[in-house]
This record gives C-alpha cells, structure tokens and sequence, in this order.
C-alpha cells in the first residue's frame, strides 16, 4: 500500500534532546514530499514555538496548538503569517461572549454620545468662572482635571477592555474621541468665541492614533505574559498622568487624579494577586522610564 500522508509531532519525535532536526530527517520528509506524500506536522505547541520547525521544514500542512489552527503550507506567506498573527492573539484573548450586531450597534453610539457629552461639558466649564462653579467643583479643581489626560486614557481604557472584541475597541474608543473633540471645539468656537488651534492639533493626532492603542488594550485583559505586559504599560500611563514625581518628591496632580489611578488599578487587576503585585512593579519601573524619556506633563 503506498501511503499518502506522514503525519509526525515535533517533542519527542522529529526534534532531538538539543532540539534539533537531523540532516537525515530533514532529507527522508523531502524524499517523502518529491513522492506526492503529504507531510504533517502536528503538535501541542502554538505558532510561536513551532515556526523555527514549520520555516526549516515547509510541511504541507500544519496543526498546531493541539488542533486549534490548521494551516496549509501551499498557501500564500502572507495569508499565513495573517492566520498566524490571529492564532497568536487569540491565544491571550479571543471573544469571550458573543453580542447581537445591533447591540454592538447600540453600545457604539450610546459611547460616541458619551463623548459628545463630556466634551461638551469640559468646554462648558472651562468658559464658567471659578467663583461661579459649585463649592466641591472648585475644590477638586474639577475644570483642570478635564483638561489634562488622565481621565480621559482611564475612560479609553474602561471602553477598549470591556469591549466585546479588539476591532469592536478600536471603533468604540474612536469614535468616543471623535465625538468629544468634536463638541469640545465646536462649543469652543461657536459659543466661546474662540478656537485653540495649536491645542486641538494634539487631540486630533490623538484621536486618529486611538483606534490602534484601543485595539492593543483590549489584549491587556487577556492571558499570559504579553497581556501582563500590556497591563503594566498602562497602569505606568496612568501613573505618569496622575502623579508629579521626581528624584527626593512625589505627589498627586489632584485627588481626581489620584482617584483615576487608583480605579484604574482596580480595572486592570489580574487574575491573581501575585500577578496584579507584579502588573504594579512593573508599571512602576516603566513610569519612571517614561518620566525620563517624557520629562513634561499632558
């Protein structure tokens, strides 16, 4: 009987103890394909630990991460390293819960509502005098603390990561950057009477960058040391937003501000306390990187 496939592991089967291949091996699968026999890999390792094997082999077919991608090697590299690239996300993360597209809908536009509210309202309070501003606003300073960045990333964030997806993060934190900025600087020219050029410069670049850092953030939420990473990076955002901090001093922006980090910790939390105390020492390490390279405030 002349066999059509070969259908071989990587660990303990192809792959030495130093976890190499043999010059042997690798002539027997070549042999083995100039024969029409379809070569197959399949092993429990994901794409990252089996691509080195997969590249210096070319099987036809590949099963990796215990069956829960399968690709063919005929196939053009670019669709692979795409396949590829969403195998490797979907490990940290994938869809967890599934929603209605209208829901999705729904949730879209009540955000950009959102964003249209508030901006409006930050522009609002900016143009009312500090005398004639509630006693608490006045206190907590609350017309500085919407004019710099910390809440602003903190409610990006809470949108990006309870998204129901990474593309459906990106529209939402977009479009609720898009619909703020918009009302911020229409009330600002047609009711103030003015129009701080230089200044929305800043929040268009940032909106048009939104869509891609919401798409990365979703991932923060997800499993593994990349995610942990990913966490740590922006609790080491909203640290450098919230906190004044230096050589010999530290100190809180504001109490809104303090209170944005501290949410933010809460939001972030991982799944075990050891690994939230490592997402904060991390976080820390990489704010005063960030100080460093990044010596001004926003």
């Amino acid at each position: 009987m002349n066999p059509k496939m070969l259908i071989t592991d990587l660990d303990g089967t192809l792959l030495h103890s130093d976890g190499s291949i043999s010059k042997r091996t690798k002539a027997i699968l070549k042999r083995c394909k100039g024969q029409g026999i379809f070569v197959v890999i399949a092993t429990a390792r994901y794409w990252i630990g089996a691509e080195r094997y997969i590249k210096e082999l070319w099987p036809d077919y590949e099963i990796t991460g215990g069956g829960t991608i399968r690709v063919d090697s005929l196939k053009e590299t670019e669709d692979r390293e795409e396949i590829f690239m969403m195998a490797f996300l979907n490990h940290i993360r994938c869809v967890e819960k599934k929603i209605s597209l209208k829901r999705q809908m729904i949730n879209t536009i009540a955000v950009a509502f959102l964003g249209i509210a508030l901006g409006a309202f930050s522009k609002f309070l900016d143009t009312v005098p500090v005398n004639a501003l509630p006693v608490l606003f006045s206190y907590l300073d609350v017309t500085n603390f919407l004019g710099r960045f910390a809440i602003w990333i903190f409610i990006a964030v809470c949108i990006s990561i309870y998204s129901v997806s990474s593309i459906r993060a990106a529209i939402n934190v977009f479009l609720f950057f898009a619909g703020m900025v918009l009302s911020y600087y229409l009330y600002s020219f047609f009711i103030a009477g003015f129009f701080p050029k230089s200044y929305a410069m800043i929040w268009v670049g940032f909106t048009i960058c939104s869509p891609l850092l919401a798409f990365i953030c979703w991932y923060a939420k997800g499993k593994g040391r990349v995610s942990l990473v990913l966490s740590a990076g922006i609790i080491a955002v909203l640290f450098y937003m919230s906190f004044v901090y230096g050589p010999g001093y530290f100190n809180s922006r504001s109490l809104l501000e303090a209170l944005t980090f501290l949410c933010g910790c809460v939001v972030m939390k991982r799944q075990s306390m050891a690994d939230t105390v490592i997402m904060m020492v991390i976080g820390a390490a990489l704010a005063i990187v960030l100080h460093t390279a990044v010596p001004f405030s926003f």
